[in-house]
């Protein structure tokens, strides 16, 4: 029966191909031609100076428009420090550290802004920058909130024809008084770097060395991947569909595709957990890290949906979303040069997230099982890795600012990064806590409700970002992050 499956699928594949034959090749004819003037007759940026490249294609994901428009698609990281860091010796600090290499060996994303040119967004990078541009001091007003004031620093625009990154020296207020406390936030463009590429540039700033887990794939999984393919036509119905869409409660409620409005407005919380009693679990149901978190985080959004909300009824499931990591990412692999270190290496998971399930020992099996489903049985990692993502290259921006957009439905996401085993220390000061976050408010993926994790000397940190069409509220997203995910984390331990 498997050969039929492929040969069937191989018949389906065929007609696709030749239906999509023709547009597709004159995309890519399109597309290849624009690159080829860029690289052959060095085309410059809107200030006639800043030199025009490519994107990567998983680069073009969150590069919808030219930097200094919306949509917004920033993250980073922000450091709780023990003592005061100043602006000038943290300048000098990165400059040496990021700065100081030669112009084949640069780290060219740090110089680069996003642009649009024949109808695609592509990385306009400087010859200089001015380094007391990008790392500031900010001072918080009389009795800011420093939570609030951070996520306000991550909303702003961009400038005009300038490096997409910044970062800023925040001393810290407690009860009104400034308190021996620094914060330091880092911030980038998602168009230009991903995950692993903040964990670099935050080992780099602090002398540490984070490990790198990603495993390469196992041997034959080409052939594996090929056959998974050839089916996927069958079997891609085991996936079922997007599931509760329509009834999700955690939906993104979209309103600038047809109001021209974009949002000016995002939530996010803070909060810490002992890392070990999420290893516990994690190590007694024999699953993934991220499978017991989308666990506590789908028992705390049905707790919020009954008991905060007061809905009578909610979905059975809805589609939850993951990030992936893709092996031998560049900043793990010796003799990688600068300017290739800070990218996007990664790929997006989906699955179902019972929401109407009470029992938290069936959520973990459950959606263990569908991360397994999506990476294992039907590879839908690779397919998108190899495939989905770089057809994204080929896909102009032809659309204006105001009708960018796209919601698949997706309520929950979780991305999980590993940091250092020893302590943090920046300029010699201890690092208290470092949160990683995300502020992706208009662009697509779309996901409702985002949880992104940063584990380091025996604790996790998380941040919840929340579109504002979801947790209307800050008090909301306190509630949810620093209450009812703590609450049902107790909950699942008490059962091991």
């Amino acid at each position: 029966m498997a050969i039929w499956k492929s040969i069937v699928g191989a018949l389906i594949w065929l007609i696709i191909l030749i239906v999509l034959a023709i547009p597709l090749g004159l995309l890519a004819l399109y597309k290849v031609s624009l690159c080829l003037v860029l690289y052959f007759f060095k085309i410059r940026g809107e200030n006639g100076v800043d030199r025009l490249y490519s994107l990567d294609p998983v680069d073009c994901m969150f590069a919808p428009d030219s930097s200094s428009k919306r949509p917004l698609a920033n993250f980073g990281f922000f450091m709780i420090i023990e003592g005061k860091i100043g602006v000038e010796e943290l300048r000098s600090h990165f400059q040496t550290c990021f700065l100081n290499e030669n112009e084949d060996n640069r780290y060219e994303k740090l110089y680069s802004h996003l642009e649009r040119f024949g109808g695609y967004i592509f990385r306009a990078t400087a010859p200089t920058l001015d380094i007391n541009e990008h790392v500031v001091e900010r001072r918080m007003e009389e009795g800011e909130i420093w939570e609030e004031f951070l996520v306000k620093w991550m909303l702003e625009k961009w400038k005009q024809l300038k490096p997409c990154w910044e970062i800023i020296v925040v001393p810290l207020k407690r009860n009104g008084m400034e308190n021996e406390e620094t914060i330091v936030a880092f911030k980038i463009h998602h168009g230009l770097a991903d995950g692993y590429s903040l964990i670099h540039i935050l080992d780099k700033l602090t002398g540490c060395q984070s490990p790198y887990l990603v495993k390469d794939f196992e041997k034959g999984w080409v052939f594996k991947q090929m056959k998974q393919i050839l089916e996927m036509p069958l079997t891609i119905r085991k996936f079922g569909g997007w599931g509760g869409v329509e009834n999700n409660p955690f939906r993104v409620k979209l309103n600038f595709a047809t109001e021209g409005k974009f949002v000016d407005e995002f939530q996010m919380g803070f909060t810490t957990v002992n890392l070990e009693d999420v290893k516990r679990i994690r190590r007694n149901y024999g699953v993934k890290l991220a499978s017991v978190l989308l666990t506590i985080m789908t028992g705390a959004m049905r707790r919020y949906a009954l008991e905060v909300e007061g809905r009578e009824e909610i979905p059975e499931e809805f589609l939850g979303a993951l990030t992936l990591p893709w092996p031998k990412h560049p900043t793990r692999q010796p003799g990688t040069r600068n300017k290739d270190k800070l990218c996007n290496h990664w790929v997006t998971g989906f699955l179902k997230l019972p929401l109407k399930e009470q029992d938290p020992e069936v959520r973990v099996k459950t959606i263990e099982a569908g991360i397994h489903l999506w990476q294992e049985e039907l590879g839908l990692d690779k397919f998108m890795g190899r495939i989905m993502l770089p057809l994204m290259w080929l896909v102009p921006r032809l659309m204006g600012e105001d009708e960018i957009g796209l919601d698949a439905g997706s309520g929950g996401g979780v991305t999980s990064l590993v940091g250092s085993e020893q302590e943090y220390t920046l300029l010699g000061k201890r690092v208290k806590n470092v949160f990683p976050w995300m502020v992706i408010t208009d662009t697509t993926p779309f996901t409702g409700l985002n949880c992104f994790t940063f584990s380091h000397g025996g604790k996790l940190n998380l941040s919840f970002g929340a579109h504002p069409s979801v947790l209307m509220k800050q008090e909301n997203l306190n509630l949810f992050s620093q209450k009812l995910f703590h609450e049902e984390l107790e909950r699942f331990l008490k059962l091991i």
